[in-house]
């Protein structure tokens, strides 16, 4: 007995000081950086830590791991860090990027709108990247329907990060834009289609989750189906690591309307599913989620592959719902019809019932307003939320829509806005399920 115990002691002191050291680094990363302080860069990515070139999503390069830094200028409240290298590199970083020395200020926790200027902000926020800013410096989020929800949110971001299918430069994602727009959302995990995963289309990431990480004080992650050229669409998930976790990814190749077995996920150029399992960190809500992008056009074969994946939502999930019932697939539908808003609506009418026959059987949720998308200056309903009608906690069966959909109420617009040119003609929708679980 004498010598197991003696052989518990180091193993207990070990374990002791790697917690030790895990507490100190912690509390070495709580303090604020001040400009002349020389703080080691350590990156997320081999390549190095991002570097940009204003304080906000501006990357311009890289610092090599490793690198020790001078921190020269701070901003945003020291979200931002203006650092230099003894290799003559200067430019800005967040703080997240300084392994065990220190970091910036801990953000303000983000204070909801006070309702009497929740639609001034709203209107500010899809106005342009600068008046989005000021609102999201100040700290005022999307306000929440009501206490201790995860906000999930589905975005069709128009072929990211190149804006449309030839990269034509007046049409590129404006990356500080789509990062304080997201930041202000406020969601925990936002389902993505029509992305590109190029290099450049990585490197665009890098540059909006670190703009996140300085608005928003967390950690941000991105993930995408695996099948397709990096040129094509994809379906996949950005989430807030410091918030939820998201785990086994798997493409579900009978959410592609086109694919006939696994060996094809990708068939006909189309999309899978991208499955993820959502767990809130330090308890709460846990659930699956799906992200699809579902064949566009209105020729018969588009609608065919369309109902095809929509009859085989249930099948897709059936090998993980008996461990979880919980389940929520998202994301751009493409109920266009044969192209008329009366078949559209039909289509639509379709997709209810073919999801509530299912076994198990799924709720369509309705979304405010009822338009997701613009095309030729008329509004459409293409991005949809279901739920499993056994998740308790997903009792919302309102999904809300922003973005200039909301601004314009679904009316006729002559010209697209400037967040149709610059972010996306589709429009995010936000969905909200109680963060505890219930079953």
């Amino acid at each position: 007995m004498r010598g197991s115990t003696m052989l518990r002691r180091p193993i207990l002191l070990i374990v002791f000081l790697a917690a030790m050291s895990s507490l100190c680094v912690s509390l070495a990363r709580a303090q604020t950086v001040a400009p002349g302080q020389h703080v080691k860069l350590a990156g997320s990515n081999e390549q190095g830590v991002p570097l940009h070139r204003e304080p906000r999503p501006s990357m311009v390069g890289r610092i090599p791991d490793g690198t020790v830094a001078t921190v020269i200028d701070t901003a945003r409240e020291g979200r931002w860090l203006r650092v230099t290298t003894t290799a003559d590199l200067s430019g800005w970083i967040v703080p997240r990027y300084i392994e065990a020395v220190v970091s910036g200020p801990v953000p303000p926790t983000a204070a909801p709108a006070a309702a009497d200027r929740a639609d001034e902000d709203e209107t500010r926020v899809w106005e342009s990247a600068s008046s989005c800013e000021d609102i999201v410096h100040t700290g005022r989020r999307m306000a929440t329907a009501r206490g201790d929800v995860l906000r999930i949110a589905t975005w069709n971001i128009r072929w990211f990060p190149d804006g449309d299918l030839n990269g034509t430069p007046e049409s590129r994602t404006d990356l500080p834009w789509l990062a304080c727009a997201l930041a202000w959302m406020n969601a925990d995990v936002v389902a993505l289609q029509e992305i590109r995963t190029t290099p450049t289309a990585a490197q665009a990431w890098e540059a909006v989750t670190d703009g996140l990480s300085a608005l928003t004080g967390n950690d941000w992650k991105v993930g995408f189906q695996e099948c397709g050229s990096p040129m094509r669409q994809h379906t996949g998930f950005l989430w807030n690591a410091s918030r939820v976790e998201l785990s086994g990814p798997q493409d579900l190749w009978k959410l592609n309307g086109a694919a006939e077995g696994p060996g094809a996920p990708c068939a006909s150029g189309l999309r899978p599913g991208h499955y993820r399992m959502v767990r809130a960190k330090g308890g709460g809500a846990d659930f699956h989620i799906v992200s699809v992008h579902l064949d566009s056009g209105t020729a018969p074969r588009d609608r065919a592959n369309r109902d095809t994946a929509i009859g085989r939502i249930a099948e897709a999930l059936a090998p993980v719902l008996p461990d979880d019932s919980d389940a929520i697939v998202l994301g751009d539908f493409n109920t266009m019809g044969s192209g008329t808003p009366d078949a559209a609506a039909a289509e639509i009418q379709a997709l209810e019932m073919a999801v509530g026959n299912q076994s198990p059987a799924f709720e369509h949720v309705a979304v405010e307003p009822a338009c997701t998308e613009y095309f030729d200056g008329h509004a459409g309903w293409l991005d949809h939320v279901v739920v499993a009608r056994a998740m308790t906690e997903a009792s919302q069966r309102t999904a809300r829509v922003t973005g200039y959909c909301a601004l314009t109420n679904c009316a006729r617009l002559p010209r697209p806005p400037a967040a149709a040119e610059r972010l996306s003609d589709h429009c995010p929708v936000v969905y909200e399920v109680d963060n505890r679980d219930l079953d």
